[in-house]
């Protein structure tokens, strides 16, 4: 399991490199076909290293494909809304975090592991061609410098990102591992709901009224 989130963390660093370099919609699409094509190579897997594999390329594709919906997100809303946008684009994916766990385990307690995938590969698909649909305006021709490490490391984002790492931590632990815990104490509820009703309130500041008075307070363009 550990091994698809610490190939999406390894890949984050270079991913805004590649995004500034190429041309980011192309990117953004190989990347996303990559992710889903991955599904139908879980139902082929026969073997455990074969499957660790492809949980690799999953995890590097799933990076890519994020730091990328970001910066499309960023790049085709007019300044004055991206903080909106933004915050409706996360929206989108708690939206996907919260249904996405609670379907599959009620999946799994009915179906195959063959038919969630395919499921997902289906998903996937369909949000494919969503993604060839969006117009992004042409990449502005830039200044290439010398690859450094400040390219791929930001010094001034350590300590934000240190505080978001240590927050995250007990999530994952607690969200990884809520549905063999609830077993554990005999809970016969499914665990999905739990999954389905924490993240949901993570909705709550973007869909609040109060988010209409947040001014984006990123540089005019």
């Amino acid at each position: 399991m550990s091994c698809y989130t610490i190939a999406s963390l390894c890949i984050r660093p270079f991913s805004g490199y590649l995004l500034d370099t190429l041309a980011r919609k192309p990117l953004y699409l190989v990347a996303y076909f990559i992710f889903i094509t991955i599904f139908a190579g879980y139902m082929l897997a026969g073997v455990l290293s074969l499957f660790i594999m492809l949980r690799v390329v999953h995890g590097l594709a799933f990076g890519m494909v994020t730091v990328a919906g970001n910066t499309i997100v960023i790049d085709i809303t007019p300044s004055s809304r991206r903080g909106e946008a933004v915050g409706y684009y996360g929206l989108m994916n708690n939206t996907a975090m919260s249904f996405g766990p609670m379907i599959g385990l009620f999946m799994h307690d009915i179906y195959s592991f063959e038919t969630i995938f395919a499921c997902s590969l289906i998903s996937g698909t369909i949000g494919f061609v969503a993604a060839c649909l969006v117009k992004t305006p042409p990449k502005q021709p830039v200044k290439r410098e010398p690859i450094s490490l400040d390219r791929f490391v930001l010094l001034k984002g350590i300590p934000a990102g240190i505080a978001l790492l240590l927050l995250s931590i007990p999530y994952g632990m607690t969200s990884t591992y809520v549905a063999m815990y609830a077993k554990e104490i005999g809970i016969t509820l499914n665990s999905g709901l739990f999954l389905l009703l924490w993240p949901s309130a993570w909705q709550c500041p973007v869909c609040s009224p109060a988010n209409k008075w947040i001014k984006d307070v990123s540089p005019k363009s």
